[in-house]
């Protein structure tokens, strides 16, 4: 008998509306060479809004190699994200930029509760 991960990403996703905001995953798609023209065709971005919330690191956590002083988390949601976060992403929040570091996809089974992201 298998459990039914559907309720449980129900209620993180209920939480991180009611508690998260608004982030933008910033996508960028490499424009391609042409050897023959030695040209290479413009990059292309696309932006994706998805509800996140954000933590802090323990200080404890901070180790100053893998997690650095100023980086934070990301609880971002799975069921309304249209595309599954790399770490060639960016985040975007206002006028700040930031980059994600790692990407740990909370799944238990089939289904993807949510997505916690390190961004420096």
């Amino acid at each position: 008998m298998s459990f039914n991960y559907s309720n449980i990403q129900a209620t993180a996703q209920r939480l991180i509306t009611k508690f998260g905001k608004d982030w933008v995953l910033k996508r960028t798609i490499k424009g391609t060479y042409n050897p023959s023209a030695n040209t290479r065709s413009t990059d292309s971005t696309t932006n994706y809004t998805a509800k996140a919330v954000r933590t802090e690191y323990k200080n404890y956590q901070v180790d100053g190699e893998v997690i650095q002083r100023g980086d934070f988390k990301l609880l971002m949601e799975a069921k309304g994200l249209s595309v599954v976060p790399s770490v060639e992403d960016e985040i975007v929040d206002g006028s700040d930029t930031y980059q994600i570091i790692n990407i740990k996809e909370i799944k238990p089974s089939t289904i993807t509760i949510y997505y916690e992201i390190q961004v420096r």
